[in-house]
């Protein structure tokens, strides 16, 4: 009889608990559990409680010094937020992708831009909801991964990266860390620590430049940066050869954390829309690294796949470490 009464209360309590409100169904594929992702868009849903929203006083736009806005144009950009919002911008600059998906994750940046390399991480632990990225003005958009070293250097062909030392950017970085490492995985079949070593430079510039230095031999950049560094002067087309130019990816990802208030959310992506980088406001010779024009919205599902697909080859189990 005892027995009896408690399977019941067991199986009443289970029923009470899976109707009970505040308890919807809440898959979330690839998301951290903390996310729910409704519609199949692979993004974190909006927070539906209003005593959860992010409203700031003032907004934080986060981003690092590999990001494609220089000063005046983030200036420029901010200034038109500020309209559109009614509230202030502030810029803040992370030294690392790490310490900027954390500060996402922990409600302290509401604006983020995000290389393409990290922007899967950031959709999956930190709420990420991208929304835009940059285009030129015809909308096209997107850059190229390239492996370059120096005339000179002895380095042919890609078979002669064997026991090399190649320059990479960060490891969180697309197109200078995880494009090319799984790109000699797979086409070329060499590893890391076997077949070649290992080296962070930083950023895509200093890369570059200790190539031009001939202090590197290897390095897998952007094309946007070398584009831009030859075309201000910096460097001479004829101090790089390129080994290998990649199929286009998708440039920086903009966003916002998933609990951002909705309707906070939806006046900085119509601001982000109807900015365009112009001679007017002084933007458009300082982004020309990439010749970008206006923003555009960016989908992640499809946009991002490539990318999702070359994460995986460093994080197979999509863990949020």
């Amino acid at each position: 009889m005892i027995r009896h009464l408690l399977m019941w209360t067991v199986a009443c309590t289970f029923l009470i608990l899976a109707a009970a409100p505040g308890k919807p169904n809440c898959p979330h594929g690839n998301l951290d559990t903390r996310f729910c992702d409704r519609d199949g868009d692979m993004l974190a849903d909006p927070e539906p409680n209003p005593d959860k929203w992010l409203d700031p006083y003032t907004l934080v736009f986060g981003y690092t010094e590999n990001q494609a806005l220089y000063k005046d144009a983030r200036e420029a950009l901010a200034r038109y937020i500020e309209k559109a919002t009614g509230k202030k911008v502030r810029y803040f600059l992370y030294r690392t992708n790490a310490a900027q998906l954390e500060a996402m994750r922990n409600g302290l940046v509401h604006i983020v831009g995000l290389n393409t390399g990290s922007v899967p991480v950031g959709v999956r632990c930190s709420g990420f909801r991208l929304f835009a990225m940059a285009a030129k003005a015809d909308g096209t958009y997107g850059y190229t991964m390239e492996i370059i070293t120096w005339p000179g250097s002895g380095i042919r062909s890609m078979q002669d990266l064997h026991d090399q030392t190649i320059l990479f950017v960060t490891p969180t970085s697309n197109s200078g860390y995880k494009a090319p490492h799984a790109l000699l995985k797979e086409t070329f079949h060499m590893s890391d620590g076997i077949d070649y070593q290992v080296r962070f430079s930083g950023s895509h510039t200093k890369s570059i430049e200790r190539i031009v230095r001939h202090q590197a031999k290897i390095a897998a950049i952007a094309d946007g940066v070398l584009a831009s560094m030859i075309e201000r002067g910096i460097i001479r087309k004829e101090d790089v050869r390129i080994l290998y130019r990649s199929q286009f990816f998708p440039g920086t990802g903009y966003g916002y954390p998933y609990n951002l208030k909705p309707s906070l959310a939806h006046k900085i992506e119509r601001a982000f829309f109807a900015f365009r980088f112009t001679d007017a406001n002084g933007t458009l010779r300082e982004v020309n690294r990439y010749h970008d024009a206006l923003f555009i919205p960016a989908e992640y599902k499809e946009k991002w796949a490539i990318v999702r697909a070359i994460d995986a080859d460093s994080n197979p189990d999509h863990s949020c470490r």
